[in-house]
């Protein structure tokens, strides 16, 4: 299929067929998978959630700017997925508050995240409607074409994991505000992944793990069944 790159404007170009969030990060869940296939569920329960092995993908980007894509996507493949973590941290009662993750390049990695939600809002899939960077996806995309996390500088990211198998689902991005800021909710299986895009910095409790505000890498433990993600995915998923 050819057509202009959403990303350098390249015109009359091939466009790759490509996951807008890397497939590896939640694996290929199968029928045969314990944790069943992944659910995709739409934000509106009133939308049909149904089943998928393959994610969601589009065609917005050449050849050239799918290879920029993949050296975020690999580095956030080999950390979120792969790195095992430095310390495991925990709240003053000794239930586990996250993990501290050393050595991580935190620039590369705020460079995933800023491509995230630029494939997001750029896509044309139904299922990243609600990711709209009005003013910020000029920014965005500078800092993608020049690697440079300064060009985007309203962007900022926090991580999440679920240990619980039971997520296993995609629930389509949202846009919320927490502690003053304006967060999109990516939560694929059980990783989770909020992104800033609002020129206000992180209040706290948010703060103190965010990428920009951090030497490490720190990914927040997550309860499954006390979130709003169970919450919601029970809801919508209840009766179909």
């Amino acid at each position: 299929m050819k057509g202009t790159c959403k990303l350098c404007g390249t015109t009359e170009t091939f466009l790759r067929k490509s996951h807008i969030i890397p497939r590896a990060l939640y694996g290929d869940l199968s029928d045969e998978d314990p944790r069943g296939p992944l659910k995709l569920v739409p934000f509106d329960p009133k939308e049909r959630a149904v089943t998928s092995r393959i994610g969601v993908y589009d065609r917005i980007l050449c050849e050239a700017c799918e290879k920029i894509m993949s050296d975020f996507d690999d580095y956030a493949i080999r950390v979120l997925r792969d790195m095992e973590p430095s310390e495991t941290l925990h709240h003053k009662d000794g239930t586990i508050e996250g993990y501290l993750f050393a050595g991580v390049n935190l620039e590369l990695l705020l460079l995933y995240s800023i491509s995230l939600v630029w494939r997001a809002h750029t896509s044309e899939h139904n299922f990243f409607k609600s990711v709209q960077l009005g003013p910020h996806e000029a920014n965005c995309r500078k800092a993608i074409l020049e690697r440079n996390i300064d060009r985007a500088s309203g962007v900022d990211a926090i991580f999440g994991r679920f240990d619980d198998p039971r997520a296993n689902g995609f629930i389509n991005p949202y846009q919320e505000h927490q502690y003053g800021v304006r967060l999109y909710r990516f939560s694929a299986a059980q990783l989770t992944h909020g992104i800033k895009v609002d020129n206000r910095p992180f209040g706290n409790p948010l703060r103190h793990c965010s990428i920009r505000n951090t030497n490490n890498l720190i990914v927040l433990a997550r309860v499954f069944k006390d979130s709003p993600e169970f919450r919601f995915m029970q809801k919508t998923l209840k009766g179909r």
